[in-house]
């Protein structure tokens, strides 16, 4: 069991190839604009990483039916990667040089980080299944403490909680060698082998992951600028580091312990034969290849196809979450409720901001939310009043009063929460119900609802006691029937099926008509 979850955990290091150069006389300011100057890059890896995940899932059923990993898609997808790497180890993930990420999804030789990932003949069906969220579990672990996630509450100026982003161990690390950068002039080659570790653990679980390969991801932490180099010895495949080529000059001899505990000296040039599961001990195999990205042409088709296709699975999640609401949701007297939500001041009313109406489209609001409701409860045990008129009567009866203002977009660091602005004045005013400018009112103990047709105008909500006077406390909650909800949400399901129908036929037009290609992995 324990065999087909982690596969040839040894061979990972064939399967994902991950390596970056330390460029000598680094800038000691650069690294302070970089994350202007990588705008643009984020904005295209913002797309990019949608059609990623678009064409992952679309992988999982290739691999499920027939064992393969599309060539096209897999080629996109380490793109996408390599990309990410490059504008990573430019900016905050390594830092490790000043040279401008390409914009390509193709491999770049001559740029300092590289990435790539060797196609996998065949795929297991069953694992592909479940190693992207159950085996994969450990290793997320891993690179949650690695890269950083999560929130965490600090006090913000007004006392509430403000949420920000944990900085992972590599964030960590990586801003320690950009500070003594900036007053040595040196980016500490200590630092840079261990932070190379660190990407490297994590793009290795990304390629996993994204069901690229089924090599499981060795828990060990290879360090250094190049992959480590396989050696076998007494029919045992072992791990050299070899270190990085010096520029104009040979690399250093790599080395690595073998069983005995000698240490086994490699001299490159070399030929270095790896054990692996489909041959004997010491046979050797052609380099890994990995395929080329599909031309600019056809990944924008990807990219589009991609798009269409995640922007249909939203609409129809929207579609069926309303679907559900318009049958099971609705109350006795068939209203769409909010929660209740409690607000309290110590003037004498609670009421909204202003709510205009158009008057350009008048019956537009009433077609859309149809009969609405306000409901109020006294958290005091009173008779409590519910009105809604016109906002130039409301200030006017309210002029001079002491008065709570009800916002409701406020955020917190807990999200979205009521705030209730206080306006000082006079404690008390006349009794409510005997306005006679009121569209729809109510008024009573208990839960009282006033019932009102949206027309146009400008419109103010209070909540009161029934005899004019302050404090008030009460939990009000607001309803509407919503008419067209089922069919519109039947028309967003219906809609969301012809896009995902476009974006598929997209994304299986630009595959199956991609040019095979490859590149070999740099040895």
């Amino acid at each position: 069991m324990l065999r087909w979850i982690v596969g040839n955990m040894s061979n990972t290091h064939r399967a994902v190839r991950v390596s970056g150069r330390l460029d000598p006389g680094l800038s000691r300011w650069t690294w302070l604009v970089k994350w202007i100057l990588l705008i643009p890059h984020l904005v295209v890896l913002g797309v990019l990483w949608v059609a990623f995940v678009v064409l992952s899932v679309v992988a999982l059923v290739a691999i499920v039916v027939s064992g393969r990993y599309p060539r096209a898609l897999f080629g996109f997808n380490v793109g996408v990667l390599r990309w990410a790497w490059r504008v990573g180890f430019y900016g905050y993930a390594v830092g490790g040089t000043d040279r401008y990420p390409p914009f390509t999804l193709a491999d770049v030789p001559d740029y300092p980080a590289r990435l790539e990932v060797e196609w996998p003949d065949r795929l297991s069906r069953p694992k592909a299944l479940v190693k992207w969220w159950l085996l994969a579990i450990p290793h997320y672990m891993v690179v949650v403490l690695l890269v950083g996630a999560g929130r965490t509450a600090v006090p913000g100026t007004d006392g509430a909680g403000a949420g920000v982003f944990g900085l992972g161990l590599i964030g960590v690390l990586v801003v320690i060698a950009l500070v003594a950068l900036l007053f040595t002039g040196r980016y500490p080659r200590g630092i840079f082998d261990a932070v190379m570790g660190l990407n490297r653990w994590v793009l290795r679980v990304a390629a996993y992951a994204a069901l690229m390969t089924d090599c499981y991801p060795p828990f060990r932490l290879d360090q250094g600028g190049d992959e480590p180099v396989p050696v076998t010895g007494d029919g045992a495949t072992r791990v050299a580091s070899v270190p990085s080529r010096p520029p104009g000059g040979a690399p250093a001899p790599a080395t690595a312990r073998v069983p005995d505990g000698r240490t086994m000296v490699v001299a490159p040039p070399v030929d270095v034969a790896e054990a692996h599961d489909d041959g004997p001990p010491g046979a050797s195999r052609p380099p890994p290849t990995t395929p080329a990205p599909p031309s600019t042409g056809r990944s924008l088709l990807l990219v589009v196809g991609s798009v269409v296709s995640a922007l249909a699975v939203l609409v129809a999640g929207a579609g069926v979450a309303g679907l559900v609401a318009d049958r099971v949701a609705r109350d006795a007297g068939g209203f769409l409720a909010t929660g209740v939500g409690s607000a309290t001041t110590n003037g004498v009313a609670l009421r909204t901001d202003p709510l205009r109406i158009d008057a350009a489209q008048p019956d537009a609001a009433a077609r859309v939310f149809g009969e609405i409701a306000l409901r109020a409860s006294s958290n005091r045990g009173g008779t409590v009043f519910v009105g809604i008129g016109p906002t130039a009567e409301v200030s006017r009866y309210l002029g001079g009063a002491a008065q709570g203002v009800w916002r409701t977009g406020a955020v917190d660091g807990r999200g979205a929460a009521a705030r209730v602005d206080e306006i000082a004045g006079r404690p008390a005013v006349a009794p409510p119900g005997g306005q006679t400018f009121w569209a729809a009112r109510a008024s009573g103990p208990g839960t009282t609802a006033a019932s009102w047709t949206p027309v146009p105008g400008d419109w103010t909500a209070v909540v009161m006691n029934a005899d004019g006077t302050g404090p008030v406390s009460a939990g009000v909650q607001l309803a509407a029937r919503v008419p067209v909800l089922g069919l519109a949400s039947a028309a967003a399901v219906w809609t969301a099926l012809g896009m995902l129908v476009i974006g598929v036929a997209v994304i299986v037009g630009a595959a199956s008509g991609s040019r095979p290609g490859t590149s070999e992995v740099a040895r």
